[in-house]
């Protein structure tokens, strides 16, 4: 028997998408939880296979909750439900790897299918959302080509390029390491190389505020 949870402290939200999906099939058990804790003994006393979890509980996210599943062993897939077309929260929930990101406002027909297609091991998208899991497929496959590229960097580089990210002059930069602005301008420079970003009136700018959160992603890790 398959067992599903549904993790949203709205009791009549939990209670809707309860029914729409007991009529997928009725012998599924479907269990509610309104918080974090009544989620965790839940888990721990039954074999749940899916989880519907809102992203937006109060006392703790939905994101965070999930790293918390996995820490305590939860194996199942996770399913994130939202009533925000947000693409920080969107790329967020599915970078942990979640299978399914599914907006409460959906029919019955896409809860339906969301349900059928993450049971089968397939990843589902509400369909007002495809677009921006298209630019997270980019962003991702950005990530993959840029983490060798960035390796690269020296250590006075990689901060270079962070203080580029937050809109740093040369001089400013200058300052702050107690150089040259020419030195600044020469990292700037190697930067562009390494990166493999076109020389030009500002290139590596407009690159760095571009992609500002993957410079971040990536550097911050960097023992510089």
């Amino acid at each position: 028997m398959l067992e599903i949870l549904i993790v949203d402290d709205h009791p009549i939200f939990r209670r809707g998408l309860r029914d729409v999906i007991k009529e997928l099939d009725t012998s599924w058990k479907i269990h509610e939880a309104g918080n974090a804790e009544e989620s965790y003994e839940i888990i721990k006393n039954n074999n749940i296979s899916l989880i519907f979890l809102d992203i937006e509980l109060p006392a703790m996210s939905g994101i965070i909750l999930y790293n918390e599943f996995r820490k305590r062993s939860f194996e199942g897939k996770v399913v994130f439900l939202t009533m925000y077309k947000n693409e920080e929260i969107f790329f967020k929930a599915i970078d942990t790897g979640a299978q399914g990101y599914l907006l409460k406002e959906n029919s019955h027909l896409e809860i339906k299918q969301c349900v059928e297609t993450v049971l089968d091991g397939k990843t589902f998208i509400s369909y007002e959302m495809q677009s921006l899991f298209q630019s997270f497929s980019k962003y991702k496959t950005e990530q993959k080509q840029y983490r060798s590229l960035f390796d690269e960097l020296t250590s006075t580089e990689a901060k270079t390029l962070l203080l580029v990210t937050d809109n740093k002059s040369c001089q400013e930069i200058a300052d702050l390491f107690f150089i040259s602005k020419k030195a600044v301008e020469n990292y700037r420079s190697n930067i562009c190389k390494k990166l493999q970003i076109p020389n030009g009136n500002n290139a590596l700018l407009k690159w760095a505020l571009q992609n500002k959160e993957l410079v971040s992603t990536y550097l911050k890790f960097k023992d510089i």
